[in-house]
């Protein structure tokens, strides 16, 4: 299966965002996916030109399968692609031929495609180090080591979690939890803990080989890297922004690959913990378009354009 992937295009009604005349669809291709933020701003002039990019690509007569992103989110989506008969949102959703018109009924080739997006503009981490005083990193001399070790305490830690090895007082010890952040805590824990029990579900559901389809990078990755620019969010630089959710569900599951926008980098890894084997772990940068290739025994390649 030839896959042609868009990672966050950020379309704006001014400027020239998308070449249109280069726009053209390889002929051996047999799903379009994007990964969200298609465009940069929610006003009816922007909707307006991220309905033209869909438009374009549904003309192509080709099936496309999008999921929200956090600049896009869901409800947006009935403006950008209401009507279009070629576009999936895959949004929560195990997507199989089944869900495209007769015509492109094969187009997956017996494959499945999870999607899952975002829902509103604010697509922080499920759990945030910065809410914790044993787990913030911003004060150590070398963050983006203190945060990748305690990106990864987090991880194992809530891991042990939901697969049943630990219990919440015994998770609260491990991290360091003080009585006066322990609410906050919980709250955020009860929300990683529902977005994981989905995400396990929905992947659990999906007939393999399985394509998954995220707007959020999965978390303590080389794709998770925070990328803001400038004093506004400063603080993060060089923390883990994704979803831990995502990461919990990728380890207890094996998609041939997980396909995100959001960080811009353009990363790829190999395994779940760097090491080799599925998933396969792409981010597709910032207005980028790749060429992947699923094959039906697992094979997997990719191809920036």
């Amino acid at each position: 299966m030839e896959l042609l992937a868009f990672g966050d295009p950020h379309i704006k009604p001014t400027g020239a965002t998308i070449d249109y005349d280069a726009l053209e669809i390889p002929s051996n291709v047999d799903v379009v996916v994007t990964t969200g933020d298609v465009v940069h701003r929610t006003g009816q002039e922007d909707l307006r030109a991220g309905r033209t990019f869909f438009e374009r690509l549904d003309a192509a007569d080709v099936p496309i399968v999008g999921v929200p992103g956090n600049h896009d989110p869901l409800d947006q989506y009935d403006s950008l692609v209401g009507g279009l008969e070629n576009v999936v949102v895959a949004h929560e959703r195990v997507v199989t031929g089944d869900a495209f018109t007769d015509v492109h009924r094969d187009a997956l080739s017996g494959r499945s495609i999870v999607g899952w997006g975002c829902e509103r503009f604010d697509c922080k981490p499920e759990i945030r180090l910065t809410s914790f005083e044993a787990l913030d990193p911003r004060d150590a001399a070398n963050r983006r080591y203190a945060a990748a070790e305690a990106a990864s305490r987090l991880e194992d830690a809530v891991f042990d979690y939901v697969t049943g090895d630990a219990d919440r007082t015994e998770l609260e010890r491990r991290l360091g939890v003080r009585e006066g952040e322990r609410r906050a805590f919980r709250e955020q824990l009860s929300h990683a803990e529902s977005r994981f029990d989905r995400l396990d579900s929905l992947l659990a559901a999906a007939p393999a080989p399985t394509v998954f389809l995220s707007h959020v990078p999965p978390y303590n990755t080389p794709l998770d890297r925070h990328h803001s620019i400038g004093e506004r969010e400063l603080d993060l630089d060089g923390l883990h922004v994704g979803s831990l959710s995502l990461k919990l569900a990728l380890r207890l599951h094996s998609p041939v690959v997980a396909l995100s926008g959001h960080s811009h980098n353009g990363a790829y890894q190999a395994g779940i913990d760097g090491k080799g084997g599925v998933p396969h772990l792409l981010n597709l940068d910032f207005r980028g378009i790749v060429r992947i290739r699923v094959g039906s025994d697992g094979a997997f390649g990719f191809e920036f354009l």
